[in-house]
């Protein structure tokens, strides 16, 4: 425990010195480790026997368990959401001093309903609803509070009636290139928009596919042809040859994508280093593969020396130079 408290201390001291200088937005994730110390504060409220994850969807055709214990809504109703009030303070009591404090909310759609799991067979599962009301309600009072933008992650199965409700509550969306369908230019303003995430291959491992030679090998049933089919796609509207580097796949699909209007623009520093391993492959464990632990090819100090870097960075400040919160 004195450990845990030690690496806590030394990265809000971290975090501090940084948020001095720059905006930031913490990320707040969708679940907590079932035998953490969340677990055993508040387990009288969650569902020991069952986990949360996603049905099968395009990326993911077996599903996904997430290992990650959900609150019983009844009871969390019945705390007064007090778990949920103090996860949300301790990370909204970050942000930085810069021109722009947020917090990311991922999978957003877990304040309407979850994809409860039993037995390890997500394709098995099926989905428990919450009081989102309650939920979305508390969630802007702390953000308003706290003062900062708050961004959800609405990717996959979302319901009309959520995504409406996200908007009216001023919530950004979060919009993801690989997916996208339609041109830059038509993507929503009052988002958060990347060419990639943590789950998803990067730039140069989609196109050199390793990325999905990776999937293949550690048997996680990857859709191989809509796979593909998002590299046509990127080499057709960036005009990328076959042959093309990484280096420039990087950068001419990062110019394209920058034609969004979005009110912010990001982008993965595994893209900025033209890495082609992603930090997490969903549907994997620490026993199969180092997700979470695995070092940039480039030093953080020399990362901005490097033609990739500059280039990528060069295009997104011009492409948000007149935007009020920038890249």
């Amino acid at each position: 425990m004195r450990f845990h408290c030690w690496v806590q201390w030394l990265l809000q001291r971290q975090l501090g010195a940084v948020e001095g200088h720059i905006g930031t937005i913490y990320d707040l994730p969708i679940g907590f480790e079932p035998e953490g110390f969340d677990s055993w504060s508040w387990q009288d409220l969650i569902a020991p026997d069952w986990s949360v994850g996603a049905p099968p969807d395009e990326f993911n055709t077996r599903g996904q368990d997430w290992n990650l214990p959900p609150f019983v809504p009844s009871r969390l109703a019945g705390a007064g959401y007090q778990p949920f009030i103090d996860t949300l303070r301790a990370v909204l009591r970050g942000g930085g001093n810069g021109v722009l404090r947020g917090v990311r909310i991922d999978h957003v759609m877990g304040l309407f309903r979850l994809w409860w799991v039993s037995d390890g067979s997500p394709a098995d599962g099926a989905y428990v609803r919450n009081r989102a009301g309650d939920l979305l309600g508390l969630l802007a009072l702390e953000a308003a509070r706290a003062g900062v933008v708050v961004i959800g992650e609405d990717l996959g199965t979302v319901e009309a009636e959520a995504r409406a409700k996200l908007t009216s509550a001023g919530i950004l969306s979060f919009q993801v290139a690989l997916f996208e369908h339609r041109p830059p230019r038509q993507w929503k303003k009052r988002a958060l928009s990347t060419m990639t995430t943590h789950d998803l291959p990067t730039v140069a491992g989609l196109w050199n596919a390793e990325d999905l030679r990776e999937q293949v090998e550690l048997d996680v049933a990857p859709n191989v042809a809509a796979t593909q089919a998002i590299r046509r796609r990127l080499a057709r509207v960036t005009g990328l040859h076959d042959d093309a580097p990484d280096e420039e796949a990087v950068v001419s699909t990062h110019r394209w994508f920058s034609q969004a209007p979005s009110d912010l623009l990001g982008v993965t520093l595994e893209d900025l280093c033209v890495e082609r391993r992603r930090p997490n492959i969903p549907g994997t464990t620490s026993a199969t593969r180092p997700n979470w632990s695995i070092p940039l090819a480039t030093p953080a100090d020399a990362l901005f020396g490097t033609p990739a870097a500059t280039a990528v960075a060069s295009i997104l400040n011009a492409a948000t130079d007149d935007r009020p919160h920038g890249a």
